[in-house]
């Protein structure tokens, strides 16, 4: 018997935009509200490899501890802000590419859909602000390519 947690995978979820955009849908003009974004599959590993790694290179570069207490382990977590700031202060990681590498990924067809409709393509995406972008990357980072490493954190 494993006293391991079980880790609650999750296939998507929505990112709500702080600043929705316009986009055609079916013959009418539509206002933004959310992006839904999909778990990646393996036709995206080169993506996710280059984001999980930019992650753990900031995070070397930090440093820290290891939580030890089952209490310091219950309470990690991060948020999807977080990430972006360590990637953003870390000296080892270029957040442009990093930003580059998820502008891949999300135009990718079924990836991230507007509105839980339309593919999120180049062009709609170059009519998100940048807050949104950034902060819709840090959430996909950890609902999705960093979620195992938090969960086994947690045990």
């Amino acid at each position: 018997m494993s006293d391991e947690t079980e880790t609650e995978v999750i296939a998507s979820f929505k990112y709500v935009l702080t600043t929705s955009f316009k986009y055609d849908f079916k013959g009418d003009r539509q206002d933004a509200a959310f992006i839904e974004l999909h778990a990646p599959t393996s036709r995206h590993s080169r993506e996710c490899a280059a984001l999980k790694q930019a992650f753990f290179g900031s995070a070397a570069g930090i440093g820290g501890d290891e939580p030890k207490s089952k209490k310091d382990k219950e309470d990690v977590s991060i948020t999807g802000q977080e990430v972006i700031a360590m990637l953003a202060m870390s000296p080892a990681v270029e957040l442009a590419d990093v930003m580059d590498t998820g502008i891949s990924l999300f135009t990718n067809k079924g990836v991230a859909l507007v509105d839980g409709e339309v593919n999120l393509n180049k062009q709609l995406l170059e009519r998100m602000r940048q807050d949104d972008l950034e902060a819709m990357l840090g959430e996909y980072l950890v609902n999705f390519t960093l979620a195992s490493y938090l969960a086994q954190m947690k045990t």
